[in-house]
């Protein structure tokens, strides 16, 4: 399920769950990567061994009181639109201040990204209806299960599995 790649456009792998459910310990799995001051570009490879540039931004805009209005033209987020990339990895909340919807619409709208989603806990309706309706491509892959985290390096294996870019 999800649109058709094009070779000139970027892609973001969102990673949408409410505050403290490990978006950030999914990231970190998924690239390898750390919080950075500066640009955080990395080189990293795709589902084929091909070198593509990602931007990884581990914490999320609602966490930093950053508005959907707000959202291109404040640091770090802003380096979206500054810093070559191929392929962005952004942590979203799914309801926390403003919802995950409203930043999705600018990245797919105003940037022209691929959106690929991947839901760390339960998704509410809403979400779901959004991604279904506009056909983004999505998995859910729950990290925490009652009391426990699962291994973010499963979750990450699958998220590499299913909407990693080819």
């Amino acid at each position: 399920m999800g649109e058709a790649g094009s070779a000139d456009r970027r892609i973001a792998i969102v990673i949408i769950g409410e505050p403290r459910t490990g978006k950030s310990s999914i990231i970190r799995a998924l690239t390898g990567t750390g919080s950075v001051r500066g640009p955080p570009v990395y080189q990293l490879k795709d589902r084929y061994g091909n070198v593509r540039r990602f931007l990884v931004l581990h914490t999320s805009p609602q966490e930093r009181d950053v508005s959907p209005h707000q959202f291109i033209t404040v640091p770090p987020y802003s380096s979206m639109t500054e810093v070559a990339h191929d392929v962005l990895v952004l942590g979203l909340e799914m309801t926390y201040k403003w919802d995950a919807q409203s930043y999705i619409d600018i990245l797919r709208e105003q940037l022209n990204y691929e959106v690929r989603v991947a839901i760390i806990q339960s998704p509410n309706h809403q979400l779901m209806n959004y991604l279904i309706t506009n056909s983004i491509a999505h998995v859910i892959c729950p990290y925490k299960r009652q009391n426990t985290f699962a291994d973010p390096f499963e979750i990450a294996s699958y998220i590499r599995r299913s909407i990693w870019p080819p």
